[in-house]
Formats: C-alpha cells, structure tokens, sequence
C-alpha cells in the first residue's frame, strides 16, 4: 500500500487505552474503528449485529439468535435482513452452516469478557 520509492515516509504511533461497561462496547469501538478505517459505514444495528457475532463467533445456534433479539429490543425477521445486508458487505461469511464474522476480534475480549481496550496503531504516510 506504502510504496516508499516515491519519498520519505514519516511513522508514528497512536496508542488507545480505555475502560468500556462491557466487552460489547469495547468490541463495537474497535469494529467500529476498523470499518472507518476502511471506509465502511454500517448504520448502528448492524454494527450491533456484527459486535455480537464477533464475540459469540455464530448467530446460527438458537440460544445466540435469542439472546441478540433480546438484548437489542428486535425481532428474528430484522436480525435475518441485517445479516443478509452483512453478507452482501462481505462482513459475514457462512462456513460449516453457521454464520461468521468475516473480522477477528482480539482473543481476550472474545473469550474473558474484557472492558479494557489497549492498542496501537501504526500510522505511515509518504
């Protein structure tokens, strides 16, 4: 992407460090994060959607599917059309007969529940 042929290249380093309520708050600002870096712009449900899969790492298991209806105030018919429009962004992927998100979250926010968010980002620009 950086093609250090054409001149100097100045580096530098943005670190973040920050306490959430929950890990699904930490894992919807880091999603978050990533899909504007990338020029993605999801409305706020389907960021939900996303955080959850992320985290859970399926909506096909029924217990996953009731708990984001009830956690978000929705119903199965809105989950389903967001995971359609998910899967046409690329976002999701079905693999095995379940649903997937197509972004890794880090492991410890995935698996331990984090709040904390610590992180670098290296920033190049020619």
């Amino acid at each position: 992407m950086f093609d250090e042929h054409k001149g100097a290249t100045t580096q530098g380093m943005i670190r973040i460090e920050k306490n959430y309520e929950n890990e699904f708050e930490a894992a919807q600002n880091i999603l978050g994060a990533i899909l504007m870096l990338s020029g993605v712009r999801l409305p706020d449900r389907e960021l939900q959607l996303l955080t959850f899969l992320s985290i859970k790492g399926t909506i096909s298991d029924v217990k996953n599917r009731q708990e984001f209806v009830e956690k978000y105030n929705t119903t199965l018919n809105t989950m389903a059309n967001m995971l359609t429009s998910l899967k046409k962004k690329g976002l999701v992927k079905k693999v095995g007969g379940k649903h997937q998100p197509t972004i890794t979250l880090p492991e410890d926010i995935r698996t331990s529940g984090s709040k904390q968010l610590k992180c670098g980002l290296l920033c190049r620009a020619n």
